[in-house]
């Protein structure tokens, strides 16, 4: 359980000449039964009484700390004041403290906690969802307890082969906008919860795309990246797992990325997405823009879609070259062959992207999107080597078009040497690691806990994995290794 320590000694009156310098200590957090004491000292010349004040039940305040067993119902944020007073008289200033009781999930006589007041699990956002009906792949009625405030809306479980998991994700629509700024999601009225059942490592969606926008900050570029955040799901009462909330991409997300969001909004879904007049299968297409499901615009609005893979699939290499700048910002598609290339993501070179004709140029913009295949797995979580190398020609003729010009392939071997510098560098990707570990580590036990032996035993790729399977800190530390490893063979390498 999580108790918060000082936020801060401020005067609630005009400061004091020798004001108090609050001194607190106290755990991350605290477990439901499980005994905590908060030392709150007030250092300064002058000699300090305290009192508290907003208590929980059960606590008590001798002057100098708090001492409390929390009960098993005690599940909760509780804020708390303590008030230090010179005793030669003055102005009284607070010490402000919000504590953090985890719900102790497993132990026998545990309370469900209110979704009211239980705002944070260890550390970590917790969103309460309560289902009117069972879910499935169709909206049905709910309500979403996020901050301590209670959402209308309808939820469903989203996903195409994630959709048949133990723990599936889910797309939450509220009846109106939640302030999510404190979590680096803005103010959405939608958002997309995305699993962690196919990653015991926990990390690798959000790391895709943190590893997106830190190639465009690298670079000095905008570009679109959905924004994440790991939350804790408490699904009608019970503990439900560690998630990547995450922004979906929708004609709201284009707005925020700051953009003008009148025009259609492409998805490509599978290997049709090829930008050729052939599909997967080599065959011709029934339409130009087989692959791709049209989500935001007006309905069977392809213009634009249908215009560049016509452009990309007919045009000679001097007409390609000259001309590929009218359809899009080729940095930018060669970032997404990069990405792409780095992370071994070979689930998302042509399908799993959002394509995007931006008003009023129509040149074709492009986001990320599930990224599970990447770092060292597949979408079926069999083992990729650190030194895979795939150049993806075929799921992307653009990709293919890149590195056939000598312009542009000359471009993409100077983006990759300066990306191995930054974002592609083993002490960037170890950064990275480290943060999410600090964040997310109890709260990922605490999942591999409850959905560890459905993840040994899913059937969706159990006789796949055979005996290679990890649990979460094996996963883990061949993450990290698997990053290190990478790092070497990208600073070997170019495209």
């Amino acid at each position: 359980m999580l108790v918060l320590l000082a936020l801060a000694c401020t005067p609630n009156a005009p400061a004091l000449a020798a004001p108090c310098a609050a001194e607190v200590t106290a755990p991350a957090w605290v477990l439901e039964g499980e005994p905590v004491t908060i030392v709150v000292r007030c250092t300064g010349p002058a000699v300090y009484e305290a009192t508290a004040s907003g208590l929980p039940v059960g606590a008590s305040f001798d002057g100098r700390a708090i001492t409390w067993t929390p009960g098993l119902d005690a599940a909760g944020t509780y804020p708390i004041a303590v008030f230090e007073r010179p005793v030669t008289g003055g102005d009284a200033e607070v010490v402000a403290l919000s504590i953090d009781v985890v719900d102790a999930v497993d132990a026998p006589g545990d309370v469900p906690p209110d979704p009211g007041t239980y705002l944070r699990e260890f550390g970590l956002p917790v969103i309460h969802l309560f289902a009117e009906s069972e879910l499935m792949s169709e909206d049905v009625p709910a309500t979403a307890w996020i901050d301590g405030s209670m959402h209308t809306g309808r939820m469903k479980i989203r996903g195409a082969s994630s959709s048949n998991y133990p723990k599936p994700g889910y797309a939450v629509t509220l009846d109106d906008k939640v302030n999510l700024d404190d979590w680096g999601l803005g103010t959405p009225d939608e958002l997309v919860l995305l699993t962690t059942f196919d990653d015991a490592s926990y990390v690798r969606q959000k790391l895709a795309f943190d590893l997106w926008a830190e190639m465009a900050e690298h670079q000095g570029v905008a570009r679109l990246t959905p924004r994440t955040a790991f939350v804790v799901v408490y699904l009608n009462g019970g503990f439900h797992g560690l998630f990547v909330a995450a922004d979906r991409v929708d004609a709201r997300f284009l707005a925020d990325m700051g953009l003008d969001a009148t025009g259609p909004l492409y998805k490509s879904v599978n290997h049709d997405a090829n930008f050729r007049r052939t599909n997967a299968y080599g065959d011709p297409k029934w339409t130009l823009h087989d692959g791709y499901e049209l989500k935001e615009g007006v309905a069977d609005d392809w213009a634009a879609l249908d215009a560049l893979v016509a452009f990309t699939a007919d045009s000679d290499a001097a007409a390609f070259a000259s001309g590929l700048s009218a359809y899009l910002d080729p940095t930018e598609f060669m970032d997404w062959y990069l990405f792409v290339r780095f992370a071994s993501a070979g689930d998302s070179a042509g399908k799993n992207a959002y394509l995007y004709p931006e008003p009023p140029s129509g040149r074709v913009r492009y986001a990320p999107w599930d990224m599970n295949h990447s770092f060292g797995q597949d979408w079926r979580t069999i083992r990729v080597p650190a030194d895979a190398a795939d150049d993806f020609r075929w799921p992307n003729e653009i990709f293919a078009r890149l590195q056939d010009d000598p312009t542009t392939h000359a471009a993409l071997a100077a983006r990759w040497t300066d990306l191995t510098t930054g974002p592609f560098s083993a002490a960037s990707l170890q950064a990275h690691l480290d943060a999410y570990d600090a964040a997310i580590d109890p709260a990922a036990r605490r999942d591999f806990d409850k959905w560890g032996p459905d993840y040994f035993s899913y059937g969706g790729w159990a006789g796949d994995r055979q005996s290679d399977f990890l649990d979460y800190d094996g996963e883990r530390a061949y993450l990290a290794d698997w990053l290190a490893a990478r790092a070497v063979w990208a600073d070997a390498v170019a495209p």
